[in-house]
C-alpha cells in the first residue's frame, strides 16, 4: 500500500492533469451566468467553480509546503512571485489593453486612460481595482471581466504564511503545529458558514481550509498511507457531507485526500499531461474574459453545450501563449536569488 510520500513521485503524478482539469471546471462553472443561462451549477451548497478552486488550493497546499521544506525563505518568496505575478500582470494587459479595444467596436466605452487605469490599479492583487465594465453594459454577467481573480489574494497570502511558518523556532517541522491550524481553520469555516460571513472573511474560511489541509497531509504524508479504501471512504464522506450542506467547513479534509489520491492513482497516461508544459493557471486566469469576449461577439445564442465547448477552444491557445511567452521564462529567472537547498525533517 504504501504512504503518500512513498508513492507520490514529485516527477511522475497526474497533479497537473488534475490542476487542467479544475482550471476547466472552472469555465465550465462560468459559463451559465456569463452566457446567461442561469446560476452555476451547484452541489450541496458548491458551485462546481468552487469545488474546482478547493482543488487548486489542496493541490498548492501540498507542493508549496513541500517546496518550502527544500528552500530558503527568500528564494522561496522570490519562486512563489515568479510563479503568480508575471501572469496575473499579463493577464491584466491583454484584457485592459487588448480586449478593450475589441469590445469597444461592439459596444464602446474604453479609451487608452481607463485601460492603463485597470491594469494599474489591479496589479497588487491585494485590493480590487477599477473593474473596467463599460464595454460589458448589457451583458448578462456585467460587473466584471474577470471574476476569477479574486482567488489569488488568498494563494498569496498562503505562501507567504507557509514561508513564515518555517521560521518559526520549534514550531518549524512540527506536524502538530499544522493540524493546530486546520483544527482552528475549519472551526472559524464552520462558524462562518453557522453565522454567513461575507466578503473577505467568507471567502478566508470557504479557501483556507483547502491550502492547510494539503499543508497538513505534506507533514503527516509519511504516515497518512495511500489506499483505494481510504479514498473510498473518503469519497463517501465527501458525498454525505455535501448531501447534508455542510461542504464549505468540512469538505476539505476529504477532498484534498482524493486529491493526492487521484494524482497518483490515476492511469500513467495522465501524468504526462503538464509535466513539460503546465496551461493550468493561464486556463485560469483567461476563461473568464475569454467568455465575456464571446458574448460580446453574441456566440451565445448557439446554446449553453456550443458555448461551453467554445469557451475552452478559444482560452487554450491564449493559455498556451501566456506559458511559452511569459510563465515559463519567468520561471527561468528563479536562479536569481540564490537558493540554499536543506536538508529538513517534516
Amino acid at each position: 500500500m504504501g504512504s503518500i510520500r512513498e508513492r507520490l513521485d514529485s516527477r511522475n503524478n497526474s497533479l497537473n492533469f488534475l490542476r487542467l482539469a479544475f482550471a476547466s471546471l472552472v469555465i465550465i462553472s462560468h459559463s451559465t451566468p456569463i452566457g446567461g443561462f442561469g446560476a452555476e451549477w451547484r452541489i450541496g451548497g458548491l458551485t462546481l467553480g468552487n469545488i474546482a478552486v478547493g482543488g487548486f488550493f489542496a493541490i498548492s497546499g501540498y507542493l508549496i509546503t513541500a517546496s518550502r521544506t527544500r528552500t530558503d525563505f527568500l528564494s522561496y518568496l522570490w519562486r512563489r512571485f515568479l510563479r503568480i505575478f508575471p501572469g496575473y500582470w499579463a493577464c491584466l494587459a491583454v484584457v485592459g489593453l487588448i480586449f478593450g479595444p475589441v469590445a469597444a467596436t461592439v459596444r464602446g466605452n474604453w479609451s487608452l486612460e481607463s485601460g492603463f487605469e485597470y491594469v494599474a490599479s489591479n496589479a497588487s492583487m491585494v485590493f480590487n481595482g477599477i473593474p473596467f465594465t463599460g464595454a460589458l453594459a448589457g451583458a448578462p454577467f456585467p460587473w466584471t471581466w474577470n471574476g476569477s481573480l479574486w482567488t489569488l489574494r488568498y494563494e498569496l497570502v498562503c505562501y507567504v504564511v507557509i514561508g513564515v511558518a518555517f521560521l518559526l523556532p520549534r514550531l518549524k517541522f512540527k506536524p502538530i503545529f499544522f493540524s493546530l491550524c486546520l483544527g482552528g481553520i475549519t472551526a472559524y469555516s464552520f462558524l462562518s458558514d453557522l453565522l454567513d460571513f461575507g466578503g473577505l472573511l467568507g471567502d478566508a474560511a470557504f479557501l483556507l481550509p483547502f491550502f492547510v489541509a494539503g499543508a497538513c497531509l505534506f507533514q503527516y504524508s509519511h504516515l497518512v498511507p495511500l489506499s483505494g479504501k481510504l479514498a473510498a471512504a473518503a469519497a463517501v464522506v465527501l458525498v454525505t457531507i455535501l448531501v447534508l450542506g455542510l461542504g464549505r467547513s468540512l469538505v476539505a479534509i476529504p477532498f484534498t485526500y482524493l486529491c493526492l489520491w487521484g494524482g497518483i492513482a490515476l492511469p500513467a497516461v495522465f501524468q504526462r499531461v503538464g509535466r513539460h508544459n503546465d496551461f493550468s493557471y493561464g486556463l485560469y486566469l483567461y476563461g473568464f474574459p475569454v467568455q465575456q469576449m464571446l458574448v460580446l461577439l453574441g456566440l451565445e445564442k448557439f446554446g449553453l453545450p456550443w458555448f461551453i465547448m467554445l469557451s475552452l477552444l478559444a482560452t487554450i491557445p491564449i493559455a498556451a501563449v501566456s506559458w511559452f511567452l511569459i510563465e515559463r521564462p519567468s520561471m527561468g529567472l528563479k536562479g536569481l536569488v540564490s537558493s540554499w537547498p536543506k536538508k529538513v525533517r517534516v
